[in-house]
């Protein structure tokens, strides 16, 4: 490769970071939305199929280039809620590229063992339970394939004595504020219907406390 190739390969690397930084604001703005529509408060994050992007003098010049670029498959999760005497959790795994197998234990620079970009799809998968998940639960859950990395999901399942529910949206349906409220009242409605526990959006919370 000649400096001319190397030159515009750099200028592709540079337009491909600032791209990412104006998709990582709109996942951002995104989950926040979500967070303070359902009434959850964000409680922290954590990188999927990888460790934390190293810092303060740690990590190793051998660790996967993943390990810089965490939100390509990312949780957000919230503080658990309290709904009478059931506990609701929430979280929010966003899914950058769904060639790559949803597993934490994958090793994710076989990138010739991704399916193709074409294929492939960027989505959002919400997780939500009625009763408090431990610690070791969330990687048990993606790793069992209860969110599976290749396709489209909406079901309950029994964990631990409670219920709970998975349903994944291509991040193209939230194309603005009235198409991703539908969304919510969607997840809200299924959620309702198989535990009985009303999650209500800001404006129906709102509503609620001026009647």
């Amino acid at each position: 490769m000649n400096k001319e190739k190397i030159e515009s390969t750099f200028l592709d690397v540079r337009k491909a970071y600032r791209l990412l930084f104006h998709y990582q604001k709109r996942v951002l703005n995104l989950v926040d939305f979500i967070s303070k529509e359902f009434g959850f408060d964000y409680k922290g994050g954590y990188p999927i199929h990888m460790d934390s992007s190293p810092n303060k003098g740690r990590g190793e010049l051998c660790n996967s280039p993943w390990n810089w670029l965490n939100m390509y498959a990312y949780e957000f999760r919230m503080k658990s809620q309290k709904f009478g005497r059931r506990t609701v959790d929430l979280s929010i795994y966003l899914q950058s590229d769904s060639g790559a197998p949803f597993k934490t234990n994958h090793d994710m620079d076989e990138l010739d063992k991704y399916d193709s970009l074409d294929k492939s799809k960027t989505r959002l998968h919400f997780l939500l339970t009625d009763k408090a998940l431990k610690e070791e639960d969330y990687n048990l859950i993606i790793d069992d394939g209860d969110i599976p990395h290749d396709k489209d999901c909406s079901k309950f399942l029994e964990h631990n004595g409670g219920k709970l529910f998975i349903k994944a949206f291509n991040l193209s349906e939230f194309i603005n504020e009235e198409k991703s409220i539908n969304i919510l009242l969607e997840i809200a409605k299924e959620f309702k219907s198989k535990t009985d526990i009303e999650l209500k959006i800001l404006k129906n919370r709102v509503d609620d406390q001026n009647n």
